[in-house]
């Protein structure tokens, strides 16, 4: 499939491995699991993808097949930007799953 720029296919928000987490903010997410973040939280707003609390990212191109959801961001992680290929499996506009991980929107 050819890629495109059109956005994640998405809700914007804030996903988390764990949705008891969603009443808390992102900094006592941090104190409560620490580097576990990084596995944990993901914020989707339009073009700009961050991952785990720390990784800035502004998506490129998409290009589904299926449920398979491919795309390539430009990475900002500690004054260091490159480019990173990202592979998450659509279930829903709500939610979607990386490395057998699944990530829903908090409400």
């Amino acid at each position: 499939a050819p890629a495109h720029a059109d956005p994640l296919p998405f809700e914007d928000g804030r996903y988390l491995s764990d949705t008891a987490l969603c009443a808390l903010s992102n900094d006592e997410i941090v104190a409560r699991v620490g580097d576990e973040v990084y596995g944990m939280l993901v914020e989707i707003d339009g073009r700009t993808l961050n991952e785990g609390y720390g990784a800035y990212c502004e998506i490129d191109s998409v290009a589904t097949r299926g449920s398979a959801v491919n795309f390539r961001a430009m990475c900002d992680v500690e004054g260091q930007t490159s480019p990173v290929d990202f592979r998450y499996e659509f279930v829903s506009p709500d939610v979607f799953a990386v490395a057998g991980r699944t990530f829903e929107r908090c409400r």
